[in-house]
């Protein structure tokens, strides 16, 4: 697997090479590989079996669907609804499609924190941004558990944007979208930074806030340091925190917070990102292809994940009724 998989990522992450996988018997015409000619299958009690490949063309659609079989990735949507345990909230994007869940578990906050299970499902979360996670977690377990469970950082640490028209757009965006919702909250987070960095494209900065000098020397924060003590939790229920493979890039800021918060994690084991996140999506003009960039930097972070949850699941994270028969019967803690 590793002579695929350091093609796709880093080898040592679980999740990288559980993608990886699906590449195991196509020939991509990649030069730095050759392919094999013989397979040697074993398991336990049967004796080994080699097998000799005969590599034939492929059709895409066939590939696409091959691929898909193996993967079988459970994808959370954008939800909110009751289930057997109690509510269950999927969180599939940090996107902007992410207002929906926000607006949602704003209209239902009553009956999320008086009930005997939350949810939060991250499966096919591959980031976004992060303060949509940050306010969902405010609704339920309130502010001042919230501000307890955030991370201690150093002297010289804080977040800062990159100053592009691209970047300008998606947050114009992000305000807009605010203020149709009137969320006070991200209109209050979003206009100052609208702002600043239309400042900071008139005066050519290539950050905002401005970058600190101290920045080049500062030492990333442990991401292990969770908190001790916390101030009780304003929902009576328990959380349970649900990820994939594919969680990356401001998903795992977002698995970070729940954890600090006490969540129980289960599912599977993360992606790794570096102190880069807010990831956005510019689809090629060809409209064939989209490439991904991350807008942020954050200084004296450290990288996020990978995270391994308490539990696994046992399981294929694409039953969604498997999945949700088996969080329902966690045993309590």
């Amino acid at each position: 697997m590793p002579r695929i998989a350091r093609f796709k990522g880093d080898p040592v992450l679980e999740a990288v090479r559980a993608r990886a996988a699906s590449w195991l018997l196509l020939d991509e015409g990649n030069p730095f590989l050759v392919r094999p000619k013989r397979c040697t299958f074993s398991a336990p009690g049967h004796a080994p079996e080699s097998v000799v490949l005969h590599w034939q063309p492929a059709l895409m659609a066939n590939v696409r669907a091959a691929i898909g079989q193996v993967a079988q990735r459970g994808d959370a949507g954008l939800k909110v609804e009751p289930f057997s345990g109690g509510w269950w909230i999927g969180l599939d994007t940090l996107e902007d499609e992410a207002q929906k869940v926000v607006t949602q578990v704003r209209h239902n906050q009553a009956a999320l924190r008086d009930a005997p299970m939350v949810v939060i499902d991250l499966r096919g979360n591959g980031g976004g941004n992060s303060r949509y996670a940050d306010i969902i977690a405010e609704l339920l377990v309130g502010e001042p558990r919230l501000r307890a469970a955030q991370p201690h950082f150093p002297a010289c640490s804080g977040s800062y944007w990159r100053v592009s028209p691209g970047v300008l757009a998606a947050l114009q965006q992000n305000l807009d979208q605010a203020e149709a919702s009137r969320d006070g909250a991200s209109i209050n987070f979003y206009r100052p930074l609208v702002t600043d960095i239309k400042q900071a494209l008139a005066q050519h900065r290539n950050f905002s806030p401005a970058l600190p000098a101290c920045a080049r020397h500062t030492q990333a924060a442990e991401q292990n340091d969770l908190p001790q003590v916390l101030p009780p939790a304003e929902m009576k229920g328990r959380l349970v925190l649900v990820t994939d493979h594919t969680c990356f890039s401001s998903c795992l800021i977002a698995v970070d917070l729940f954890r600090r918060l006490g969540a129980l994690h289960v599912g599977e084991t993360t992606d790794r990102s570096s102190r880069y996140m807010e990831v956005r999506e510019e689809v090629m003009p060809s409209k064939l292809r989209a490439v991904s960039t991350l807008q942020k930097v954050a200084v004296g972070a450290g990288d996020f994940g990978p995270y391994t949850p308490e539990i696994v699941f046992p399981g294929v994270l694409s039953n969604d009724a498997a999945l949700k028969a088996w969080v329902a019967g966690l045993p309590a803690p």
